[in-house]
Parts: structure tokens; sequence; C-alpha cells
């Protein structure tokens, strides 16, 4: 009795751990996925405007007066994975709550994401932000 009783117990416990990413590589890769999008933006308005030191400093300008803020000031904090679920193809999908701080903005967001590993390193493919 006492080994069905553990059985039961090992087997409840396996299925519910996952081998999704964490929080902290969530967090990690939220992190890099918005900070690469800002550089991406600068980058094309940088292409319209040029590159000299005053057309770069009008890039910055203007992106910090549309309020996207340089890459080095995008952070994601306090980071709580909330349910996580794997699709058949192996990929993860995952809700979870989170504060974003985007230069001088700090805002509570709700996101569900989607992710793969590849090379073993969580890539965001498809973020979709529910605001609480």
């Amino acid at each position: 009795m006492i080994r069905k009783l553990i059985m039961i117990f090992c087997i409840a416990l396996l299925s519910a751990c996952s081998s999704g990413p964490s929080g902290p590589e969530l967090s990690s890769a939220l992190e890099q996925f918005f900070r690469a999008d800002a550089v991406k933006q600068f980058e094309s308005m940088k292409a319209v405007l040029g590159s000299s030191p005053q057309a770069i400093k009008r890039v910055k300008d203007q992106m910090e007066a549309m309020g996207i803020p340089q890459p080095e000031n995008i952070f994601v904090k306090e980071f709580v994975l909330e349910e996580q679920t794997e699709k058949e193809n192996g990929d993860f999908i995952s809700k979870a709550t989170m504060f974003f701080i985007f230069g001088e903005k700090k805002s509570k967001r709700s996101m569900r994401i989607t992710t793969t590993i590849t090379d073993g390193k969580v890539k965001i493919l498809e973020p979709e932000l529910e605001f609480l």
C-alpha cells in the first residue's frame, strides 16, 4: 500500500514538472527581446536621419519624445511565472506578470509569451501583451 502511494506521489510530482523555461530565463529573454526592438527602431531612424553626431542626437531625442527608451534603460522586474504549457511542437506558452521599466516609466503587465529553446537559449517567438 505504501509503495503504491509513493508511486502515485512520484507520478503526480513528475507530471507537474515542466521542462520549459524558468522565470529568470523568461525575464532575461524578454529584456533582450525589448532591448533588441529598441535597437532596431534606433537603427531604422538613424538610416533616415543619418549617422553624424548631430543626427544621432536627433534620433535619441525623437525616440525619447516618442517614449522609446535607450536599450540599456529597459528592464523586467518582479517576474512571476503563473502558468506554462508545452505545445505539441515543443514550444512553450507561458503566462506571467511582471513590471516593465522603460526609462522613467514603470508599468505592471501580464503577458502570454510563446517561446522555443534554440541552442540551449530561450527565444521569444510572439509576445502577446495583456494589460492588467
